[in-house]
């Protein structure tokens, strides 16, 4: 069985209705490599910390990623 870890992404600047914003995502670790990314979920740095922590501690399957973060967008 493979050892999955997810990591917030590094911030990026994207431009939206011109203004320059923070954005973050996940990148999910299998085994010490990257095998996921979804860059640019939220531009609010602690909620999409606060859903790796949730993904971490509920063990989330990689598969199931995608469908996890496309609930949680408001």
């Amino acid at each position: 069985m493979s050892k999955v870890l997810y990591k917030l992404t590094g911030s990026k600047t994207v431009v939206c209705e011109d203004a320059v914003v923070q954005s973050y995502g996940i990148s999910c670790f299998e085994n010490g490599k990257k095998t996921l990314s979804f860059p640019d979920i939220l531009p609010d740095r602690e909620k999409v910390s606060h859903l790796v922590h949730l993904c971490n501690s509920l063990h989330v399957a990689p598969c199931q990623l995608e469908d996890i973060i496309e609930d949680f967008l408001p």
